[in-house]
């Protein structure tokens, strides 16, 4: 290929890693490594490390946010904000992915606001997450959150996400999303999407009885 082609595809796909972390020095690395041909820039909002994260990522060129954790629908929306305009495009991975590129990384159609990319494994599903970098995002619910206005999102081929699920904050996370769920659905009763996975959090926590009510 030839040097003038390749400096318009990179043009043409500005793209920045964007991610939320806390406590994932250990696998960033891996993280980075995944991306390293395919974005131009590292966008992260940390959200409370007490290990070496926030050096790791400096000293790596990233563009750190540090802050306190509200819930998943409001920190992502935050992290959204503050990396608004960065970047042509951005691809949201979690610190415990890593991006698989078979061949060339797709060229991607500026008429196209949102991208979904398919999570390999034994239950693959594609979900958005290469989306326009100089639009309002806004994730919602508190945990177990969504991408508002995603709906017409476009299947992204030769790309697939690796979800290697050893994140830092996995040890407490039944715990945790139950707090956040169950103050969701205090708040709003009707909300049907916090009530299913308040009662598959309670399953997955061996609290049966509880779940069955509320199924």
């Amino acid at each position: 290929m030839g040097t003038a082609l390749m400096k318009m595809k990179m043009k043409m796909n500005d793209i920045a890693l964007v991610t939320m972390c806390c406590n994932e020095e250990a696998i960033i690395p891996r993280l980075l490594a995944s991306v390293s041909d395919v974005v131009s820039r590292f966008i992260f909002y940390d959200t409370g490390s007490t290990d070496g994260t926030v050096a790791l990522l400096k000293a790596a060129g990233a563009d750190v946010l540090e802050g306190a954790f509200e819930d998943f629908g409001r920190s992502r929306t935050k992290l959204m904000q503050f990396a608004k305009g960065k970047a042509e495009w951005f691809l949201l991975l979690d610190c415990d992915h890593s991006l698989q590129v078979v061949g060339e990384f797709p060229v991607l159609c500026e008429d196209i606001a949102c991208y979904s990319i398919q999570h390999a494994g034994d239950f693959s599903y594609w979900t958005p997450r290469l989306l326009r970098g100089d639009r309002d995002w806004v994730f919602s619910q508190s945990t177990h959150e969504y991408l508002e206005h995603s709906e017409a999102a476009v299947k992204l081929p030769g790309v697939q996400i690796r979800h290697h699920d050893d994140g830092g904050c996995k040890a407490d996370k039944f715990t945790r999303d139950h707090a956040l769920l169950a103050v969701e659905f205090r708040r709003d009763p009707a909300n049907s999407r916090a009530l299913f996975y308040l009662a598959n959090t309670e399953r997955d926590m061996n609290l049966r009885n509880s779940a069955r009510q509320l199924y």
